[in-house]
């Protein structure tokens, strides 16, 4: 659910940035293997079935080849800082390297 809200927020931005005429990453970057490996495989299966329509949006743009997906290790996700409660050190980590500085 999470990973198609964000594919339609980056296709606004993706479409908005080429109305501008500049370049954006079309790249999402996802933390869970499982929700890759759903939205890019076309068999349904009993773990799948309680997927509303809705959310089978990131499947028909991924085969539009509106964005990709690639997967990034949770520890190295600094998306964690806007999504979840982190332990101070790892909160201060990605700080730094979204160049966020007290």
């Amino acid at each position: 659910m999470a990973l198609s809200i964000t594919a339609r927020q980056a296709l606004w931005y993706i479409n908005a940035c080429r109305q501008l005429e500049h370049s954006i990453l079309e790249n999402l970057r996802v933390d869970n293997t499982l929700s890759i490996n759903v939205a890019e495989t076309l068999v349904n299966n009993p773990q799948t079935k309680h997927i509303d329509v809705a959310y089978y949006f990131t499947r028909e743009q991924l085969f539009c080849n509106s964005f990709t997906l690639s997967y990034i290790p949770t520890g190295e996700n600094t998306a964690g800082i806007m999504t979840k409660g982190l332990p101070p050190i790892v909160h201060y980590t990605y700080m730094n390297s979204i160049r966020l500085t007290e």
